[in-house]
């Protein structure tokens, strides 16, 4: 094989899905053939973000997305969200992703997951981050059958959570 051959399919805004078909070399130091890649930058929140932008022509930004009874997005509150309640958000955002793709179908055996979040309005605490692999590593049997491996980067790189089964 003359170097990684990529098969990517869109499916749609808040669900981007790719997956890379690695090298030799990678299976053998890493024991994965592919890398389904998942992201949590556009999830209906930051739709319904955008949404209300162009609807109103001004939002607040920071402020926390109310729900309704059927946990639809229906209002922006004004004011800003805490650190806790960003980090909390990221969360939340990262196990809804793992549950949702290691749920959703099947995928070649020793395939990653690699989960990348986009938050540049907060930076990230040592027991922020300790939360987020606590979190990698308490859904760990709902992705352990379906994945080889889970990686979760941040926006920064800075952050490089790695769980295997």
């Amino acid at each position: 094989m003359n170097g990684p051959q990529n098969h990517c399919f869109y499916n749609k805004v808040s669900d981007f899905q790719c997956i890379l078909r690695v090298d030799k070399c990678e299976i053998e130091n890493n024991r994965m053939a592919y890398l389904e890649i998942g992201t949590t930058e556009f999830d209906e929140v930051e739709l319904f973000r955008m949404q209300q932008f162009l609807d109103k022509g001004s939002i607040c930004l920071s402020g926390k997305v109310v729900r309704d009874k059927r946990n639809r997005p229906k209002a922006i509150q004004d004011g800003m969200r805490s650190h806790a309640e960003r980090v909390q958000e990221t969360v939340n955002s990262i196990s809804m992703l793992i549950e949702s793709k290691s749920a959703k179908k099947r995928y070649p055996p020793n395939t990653g997951l690699a989960v990348y979040y986009d938050d540049y309005t907060i930076w990230y605490e040592q027991e922020d981050y300790d939360l987020l692999r606590s979190t990698v590593y308490r859904l760990r049997p709902k992705w352990k059958g379906t994945f080889h491996a889970i990686f979760v980067v941040g926006p920064r790189g800075d952050v490089l959570i790695e769980a295997e089964r």
